[in-house]
């Protein structure tokens, strides 16, 4: 079986291509190899010849690996960002400090990392490079520190890993589902009292920047023994995703809702959510703006684990976009 690597800034990399991996698409056995980047990292890398085949460039990320291929790899430079600019209007509360990771609640607006090397906007990342440098030191290179994350216009909180043992720890902790996460979200319209949602998740294949939910019972569902992955026909790779819910408060026409993913899946809370036909309120990718507040409502509003044989639990209070539109919804009701 490929050997699972870690990717550093400019460094090469030769692969050999072994008898499970024959007939993988170029990028998707480049993220086999090292699972812990993306596979649009390596696509930018294929498109940009910083990839070989048999020492021959290769610019289609589509192209078929065959057995005994040797593979190139180039990675460039990293660009370096100034985080010191970057960071200087963004306002990240630190609720907790361990010698082995950190806890804060990250504001809606703000993406954890740069999803581009050229992204200019600042990020999470930069903020904790600017205020605690040692973490440039821990993990992945391009979001050290970062063992789980909340999408951009998501609010709330975030452990972060101070050092190589928890980061380590955490991630195999989010790969094992022992970490609890409770949510607070307002969905439109009025969901059961009370629910499990089990619905498979996949990249949208039309508009890249979204996910789909799929009902495994509607649709045929194979193994692709080549990749590993379940694949739907006319969607490509799907994976299992559950959230479990509860109704916390109706309001007129919505309700707030607490939301416990035993998953992680990209989006999943608010695909789920969708997918019951209760999408959450100012969720313009899967339901429709509001006047009354400029994001999806969503907030990661507590998390609950045990570290070195000690149990932790922390919380994030709501911000002021989100008590807003409660307390509109309240005054309304």
């Amino acid at each position: 079986m490929g050997t699972r690597l870690l990717i550093k800034p400019n460094t090469s990399y030769e692969l050999s291509v072994e008898s499970h991996e024959v007939a993988m698409r170029l990028d998707m056995f480049l993220v086999s190899r090292f699972p812990d980047l993306s596979r649009n990292f390596f696509q930018r890398l294929i498109e940009t010849n910083f990839v070989q085949i048999n020492k021959r460039q290769v610019t289609k990320q589509g192209v078929k690996v065959k057995l005994g291929d040797q593979v190139s790899i180039t990675v460039p430079a990293e660009k370096k960002r100034n985080s010191q600019m970057l960071t200087d209007s963004i306002a990240v509360e630190v609720i907790y400090e361990h010698e082995h990771f950190m806890i804060i609640n990250k504001p809606a607006g703000l993406n954890v990392h740069p999803p581009r090397p050229e992204h200019e906007e600042p990020s999470l990342v930069d903020w904790l490079l600017n205020h605690y440098a040692s973490i440039a030191e821990v993990g992945y290179n391009d979001r050290p520190g970062i063992v789980h994350r909340l999408d951009k216009d998501t609010s709330g909180i975030m452990i972060v890993a101070r050092t190589a043992y928890a980061h380590a720890y955490l991630e195999r902790q989010f790969r094992l589902r022992t970490i609890k996460k409770t949510y607070l979200a307002i969905t439109q319209g009025h969901p059961n009292q009370s629910g499990t949602i089990n619905l498979m998740i996949g990249r949208h294949p039309a508009e890249r920047c979204k996910m789909i939910y799929v009902r495994p019972e509607k649709v045929e569902i194979r193994h692709d023994a080549t990749t590993g992955y379940l694949q739907v026909a006319g969607i490509g790779r799907v994976r299992h995703a559950l959230s479990h819910y509860r109704v916390l408060e109706y309001f007129e026409r919505t309700a707030l809702i607490e939301v416990h993913p035993v998953t992680g899946r990209t989006h999943q809370i608010r695909v789920h959510c969708a997918g019951i036909g209760h999408p959450l309120m100012g969720d313009f990718l899967y339901g429709a703006k509001t006047p009354h507040i400029a994001r999806q409502a969503l907030h990661a509003a507590s998390l609950a684990f045990v570290f070195d044989g000690k149990e932790y639990e922390f919380s994030a209070d709501l911000p002021a976009d989100f008590l807003k539109l409660l307390n509109q919804l309240r005054t309304r009701s």
